[in-house]
């Protein structure tokens, strides 16, 4: 499967670079692609990590993006509005990792599951043929 990925790749690239008339690897798309090669690097390590320990984690990409969509917008897509823009993003990520729900206190995190229900729950029902106890 991978193999025909590549191959797609390969040729939907060579199409575009003869086929179309663009540049791809021209000195433009070269020096457009050149900045954001070391926070894709950063990016596919930090992914490699998480699925390397065996978990998943998809919001990477849409927190990048979203960040990038605020300081476009708050810079106003100059490099004077970047100080500003980059206030913005912080106060936008403290923001939306603040809690909302109240935070465990410790007697909740060191009861047992069980224990908990037990207090809340009504008693289990009896089992077919077993006395309900008193």
């Amino acid at each position: 499967m991978l193999g025909i990925i590549l191959a797609a790749d390969v040729v939907l690239i060579l199409a575009s670079q003869f086929g179309l008339g663009t540049n791809l690897l021209g000195r433009g798309s070269l020096s457009t692609v050149t900045p954001l090669l070391g926070v894709l690097i950063l990016v596919s390590l930090a992914q490699g990590v998480v699925m390397g320990t065996g978990g998943i984690d998809l919001s990477i990409p849409a927190t990048i993006t979203l960040v990038g969509s605020i300081v476009l917008k708050a810079s106003g897509g100059t490099d004077g509005g970047l100080g500003r823009a980059i206030v913005v993003v912080i106060v936008a990520c403290v923001g939306s990792a603040w809690p909302t729900t109240p935070r465990a206190t410790s007697s909740s995190i060191l009861t047992p599951p069980s224990a908990a229900r037990s207090r809340t729950c009504s008693p289990p029902s009896p089992r077919p043929g077993q006395q309900p106890r008193a």
